[in-house]
């Protein structure tokens, strides 16, 4: 992505710093798996009337 605007090559990721990021991100996507399995089972969607 560096080269695509013509800056240099930021090096290596700090991985400690990146796993909150990494954590909220996991939540997230957890949470709203099971918030849209939940609502499928309690109330699902029906596309033909």
């Amino acid at each position: 992505m560096a080269k695509l605007f013509g800056k240099p090559d930021p090096g290596a990721f700090d991985i400690a710093k990146l796993l909150p990021v990494t954590y909220v991100v996991a939540t997230l996507l957890i949470g709203m798996s099971l918030l849209l399995i939940y609502a499928d089972i309690v109330k699902p969607v029906n596309l033909f009337g």
